[in-house]
């Protein structure tokens, strides 16, 4: 009969935490009962005046008095970049640096050009005096790297470059370029080696004569010279790691125009490094690749030939190693031509060959080979009427070597005829016929495929009602299979006729609505078992624009699979599908400079799925996807 219950908390009650129930109810506070949170907590009823068969339950928190004493630390950091820059008499001299910092403790809120406890140094000097096209640069560039997480080993880094050019009466300009680079990192303990002293220099030179010119001849040709010494572990004298390594590279190219029909190129590129060990002048590796290029571009048009132009390019790359012994060398070859010729407006014809080839990676094996060789021509004697021939020869090399060598043939033809075209209707056919033949290993023993195929498509266009235009196509499609595999034979020989129709509406007086479908059979012949598969496929669209800020899309899909062909043979399937799916595209323009809009899009998928094949109905299933995606556009 009581309305008023103490608590006997030992400490003040935390406000908010109790829950009441009276048999199994739970009161609210404030409506039900009234509550004090200072120990020991009391608690009244206001309209319930419970009997003694009531049973009444509460829980609470409250704050311990012995809690876990906690200090809380309040990290602080700069993060700065400082550039400037000038230029001096008459714009002659140019001066600017720039310099970064960022502190431990300092937290981005998005990325920094440079990570966490780093810094930046960069100055750089321009001089152009405008004397026979003299100018010069330098630059130094300071990084300094926390190592992993510590904040007292750093790697520091020093780039000096500097890099010079001329140009004098204009008969030559020569180029000149130096680069020092130095790293230096902390030792981990004192007493220990470096891991990361290295020192990079390099030399650099070119020359770039004008270009030479005598009637219709025009000749161009540039020379490069460099050297680069790298060394690992140069601070510690006696330190076993220590090694180096001299790269010499030459560089001289020309090309040749006559006119502008035909052009002659030449280039030839040498590079020779060789590496030293610890012990002074004791060579480890030495190795030198020689480049020799060749290419040339002919435009042979002339007389009756509306066009003909041929390019052709080589390389020839060979590999030389001294070190480590055996001496071996290999060589490789690249080719490409390409022509393409005209001899009049309706006929057209092209060559393309293509052999790339890489160097192997198994000593004395024969090098991955990639070689292609096609070509096509086109006759057009009426715009209504067109057909073309095309023939392919290519074949493969792996890095797994010759054994898996791999070889194909093609050739084919194809025409297109258009015997009606009229604003309403326009009838169009189409045939595709092509043979291949590939050799592929199998096992030990190389595999001998072949596969015909022949298409021949019909198509009908009709438009008498603007709005409502209509869209028929007929394609069948035979197809043949065959390998003579021992443990795996194939010999598939099908043919499959689609028959589509499609549709659009678009009403002239309600734009915002837009209206699509289509439909498609298709049925996949298996003729050496005498047997259809049957394949349906129902599609449906449906769009409204509301206002100017959004759009509702109502899409349907129906499909019907008892089969079709897949990777040369029939699938054995039988299954029903249907889609469902409704979205809505909302773009909410925004007036700020910086944010140009919102846009907002939500969607309702459903898939139900039956397998015809699993009478147990274990397959089945309809699934449901509910998606919400925002996105700002800056």
């Amino acid at each position: 009969g009581a309305k008023n219950y103490v608590l006997h908390s030992p400490a003040n009650i935390t406000e908010g935490s109790e829950k009441i129930t009276v048999n199994n109810q739970l009161l609210n506070r404030d409506t039900d009962y009234s509550i004090t949170y200072t120990a020991p907590g009391q608690f009244s009823f206001f309209y319930i005046t419970p009997t003694s068969q009531d049973a009444i339950v509460v829980n609470y928190s409250f704050q311990s008095t012995s809690g876990v004493s906690a200090e809380t630390k309040t990290k602080t950091d700069t993060a700065f970049r400082l550039g400037a820059g000038t230029k001096l008499f008459g714009d002659t001299l140019a001066i600017n640096g720039t310099t970064k910092r960022i502190g431990f403790d300092f937290s981005p809120l998005g990325g920094t050009a440079i990570g966490v406890g780093s810094s930046y140094d960069e100055y750089n000097v321009g001089f152009n005096p405008g004397f026979q096209s003299f100018s010069s640069n330098y630059s130094y560039k300071y990084n300094q790297n926390p190592i992993g997480t510590s904040r007292q080993s750093f790697l520091r880094t020093y780039d000096n470059s500097l890099n010079t050019s001329i140009n004098p009466r204009g008969l030559a300009k020569i180029d000149f370029g130096y680069r020092s680079f130095f790293s230096l990192d902390d030792p981990l303990s004192p007493g220990a080696l470096h891991t990361s002293d290295n020192l990079q220099t390099s030399y650099t030179g070119s020359i770039t004569p004008a270009d030479w010119q005598k009637g219709i001849l025009t000749l161009s040709q540039k020379y490069d010279i460099g050297k680069t010494n790298s060394s690992n572990h140069v601070v510690n004298v006696n330190d076993p790691n220590r090694s180096s390594q001299v790269i010499d590279y030459y560089h001289a190219s020309s090309n040749l125009k006559i006119t502008d029909r035909t052009s002659l190129g030449y280039d030839f590129q040498y590079n020779e490094p060789i590496s030293y060990g610890s012990q002074e002048g004791r060579q480890t590796a030495h190795t030198r690749a020689v480049d020799n290029s060749y290419n040339a571009s002919v435009d042979l048009t002339t007389l009756f030939l509306q066009k003909w132009t041929a390019r052709a390019s080589f390389l020839n790359h060979t590999d030389y190693v001294f070190l480590p012994t055996p001496e071996t060398t290999t060589y490789t070859n690249n080719e490409t031509y390409h022509t393409d010729i005209t001899p009049f407006s309706i006929l057209t014809g092209s060559l393309d060959h293509n052999r790339q080839e890489r160097t192997s990676y198994v000593v004395g094996g024969a090098n991955p080979l990639s070689l292609r060789t096609s070509g096509t021509t086109r006759l057009t004697p009426f715009p209504w009427l067109s057909a073309g021939l095309n023939a392919s020869k290519s074949e493969n090399i792996p890095e797994t070597g010759a054994i898996n060598q791999t070889t194909d043939r093609t050739i084919g033809w194809d025409a297109d005829y258009t015997p009606l075209s009229v604003p309403v209707l326009r009838l169009n056919s189409h045939f595709v016929s092509g043979e291949e033949r590939q050799t592929a290993p199998s096992g030990t023993t190389p595999v001998k495929t072949q596969t015909n195929t022949f298409s021949q498509t019909y198509t009908a266009n009709l438009t008498l009602i603007p709005i409502l235009p209509l869209n028929f196509s007929y394609n069948q499609e035979d197809y043949k299979n065959h390998n003579d595999s021992i443990t795996a034979p194939v010999t598939t020989e099908t043919s499959n006729n689609t028959l589509t129709a499609s549709t659009s509406l678009t009403i002239p007086r309600l734009p915002q609505l837009s209206l699509s479908g289509d439909y498609t059979q298709k049925i996949t012949q298996d003729k050496l078992a005498g047997a259809s598969r049957p394949k349906y496929l129902t599609n449906g669209k449906a769009s409204y624009q509301v206002y100017t800020w959004g759009t509702v899309v109502y899409e349907y899909s129906d499909e019907i699979n008892k089969g079709e062909v897949q990777a040369g043979s029939i699938a054995d399937l039988d299954y029903e599908k249907t889609t469902q799916a409704i979205s809505l595209n909302i773009t909410i323009p925004v007036d700020n400079p910086v944010l140009k809009n919102f846009v907002v899009i939500a969607s309702l998928k459903q898939v139900d799925y039956k397998n015809n094949k699993n009478t147990a109905g274990t397959d089945d299933f309809k699934a449901n996807l509910l998606s919400f995606e925002g996105t700002m556009n800056f």
